[in-house]
């Protein structure tokens, strides 16, 4: 029989994880960012699908999810995330913070050292219609140019 490791995440190690990772992101250090996953752990991001061209939205391991945060941290170099709350679950914490498209909120399983073994990124949806993200079509400008986290496609420009 399989026994599953199962704890409840106490508040010192949420908050400890929530500011590393945060300050992390905000860093730009993606070395540090990736230190806090398992070197097999899995990523699902509706981002995923557009950046990485991955149609599941999840990608396996350090170095194909390390592949994609990099491109995406080119993509947004004002990248900054504000945290909002950290909720506490069985061997899971939940972010929810405020990102380069507003509200966000990403699902992180650990294992019994600490290191993240999934996670689950989620992100406000277009209030106009309801599509997800990145090439959503309430992004579209009326020059028929496409903002990608902030950066305009046609005018080269980022928004402030």
């Amino acid at each position: 029989m399989h026994l599953l490791y199962k704890i409840m995440i106490d508040k010192m190690f949420a908050d400890h994880f929530a500011t590393h990772w945060i300050d992390s992101w905000n860093q730009h250090d993606l070395v540090r960012i990736l230190s806090h996953y398992t070197d097999d752990f899995e990523m699902s991001s509706p981002v995923i699908i557009q950046v990485a061209g991955e149609l599941s939205g999840t990608l396996k391991g350090k170095e194909a999810v390390g592949s994609y945060w990099a491109k995406a941290l080119q993509l947004v170099p004002n990248l900054h995330f504000e945290l909002v709350s950290t909720l506490v679950g069985v061997n899971s914490i939940t972010l929810y913070y405020n990102g380069v498209r507003g509200a966000s909120a990403e699902v992180f399983h650990f294992n019994q050292t600490g290191k993240v073994t999934s996670a689950f990124a989620h992100y406000w949806l277009c209030p106009l219609r309801g599509v997800t993200f990145l090439l959503d079509p309430c992004l579209r400008e009326d020059d028929g140019s496409i903002e990608l986290f902030g950066f305009n496609s046609v005018h080269g420009t980022m928004r402030a």
